[in-house]
């Protein structure tokens, strides 16, 4: 499961966990944190309290602390929590966890972890395809770098993924997408572009592959995932959030259909602005709400 230790792929592990008690292999870019926290921050939950510990921590040695560094000290925080925490769900859910760091675009660093895995537990009998980014900004502003992050990510880490996993032994094969593929959306040219790729290479997958392929193309989560900070916004333009309890059987849910459901499954709330480009002009000026530069699902 790339991506499977936060965000909404780690929401729908949990659910495959406490349902099959799997022995599950997480791929993300993150560190794995150590099993107990800093004490100096243990227990401590308003930003603005964090923020200032942190920023105790981080002068320290005597140097200034800039504001960006601070965040990024911040948001590194916050995903170790993340992973710790879900960690300890797969876990008294009953499944067996593994976690590896690596990048899903770097074949040779996938093609190690899988071959450590397949040693240890034999074939790979699901793929998940979670990992993502989002760095948005409108296409004027966006630079090389960034659009190859967020296009790379989804796409070629796909494609990695499809490369190495030997589709005879797998049931399933599940990826993840957004409907900002289907629709687009404002500063997200990258974006939908990737997620677009990503639900046109499942069904080439599955006129190939003999077990299931599908695109869970989903729309915004309330209180996880990489739009959660964003939720007064997105409801602002119209779009219905997908609550957890309802999201995370989702995938399940379509894995019982066997090899006969769809390839391309769209699980959303209202759409809003996102189904009625009218009410949102591409071209606009003005600011753009945009996610810090670390915001990722993985």
């Amino acid at each position: 499961i790339t991506g499977g230790a936060r965000g909404i792929t780690a929401a729908v592990a949990a659910d495959l966990a406490r349902r099959w008690r799997p022995t599950l292999l997480l791929v993300g870019t993150s560190p794995l944190p150590s099993k107990s926290e800093d004490p100096a921050t243990h227990g401590v939950t308003a930003p603005a309290e964090l923020k200032t510990i942190l920023h105790q921590v981080l002068a320290r040695g005597g140097m200034p602390v800039s504001p960006p560094e601070l965040e990024r000290a911040y948001q590194a925080l916050r995903r170790q929590r993340e992973i710790r925490e879900n960690l300890k769900i797969f876990q008294e859910a009953g499944a067996t966890v593994e976690y590896a760091r690596a990048d899903v675009r770097d074949d040779e660093a996938m093609r190690q972890v899988l071959d450590r895995w397949r040693e240890r537990f034999g074939p790979i009998a699901g793929l998940i395809h979670g990992a993502g980014v989002i760095q948005d900004r409108l296409l004027r502003d966006k630079t090389p770098e960034s659009f190859d992050r967020v296009l790379g990510t989804k796409v070629e880490g796909a494609l990695t993924l499809a490369r190495l996993v030997a589709p005879e032994s797998l049931r399933f094969a599940a990826f993840f997408s957004s409907v900002a593929g289907r629709f687009g959306n404002r500063g997200q040219a990258d974006y939908a572009a990737a997620n677009e790729a990503l639900n046109k290479l499942a069904i080439w997958l599955d006129r190939r592959w003999p077990g299931r392929v599908v695109s869970m193309i989903w729309g915004p989560w309330s209180g996880v995932g990489m739009v959660s900070d964003l939720e007064d916004h997105l409801g602002r333009r119209g779009l219905g959030m997908i609550g957890p309890d309802h999201g995370s059987p989702r995938l399940a849910d379509e894995l019982s259909r066997g090899t006969g459901g769809d390839v391309e499954v769209v699980v959303a709330g209202d759409l809003g602005s996102l189904e009625d480009p009218a009410t949102s002009d591409p071209t606009a000026d003005g600011d753009l709400d945009v996610r810090p530069e670390e915001a990722v699902s993985r």
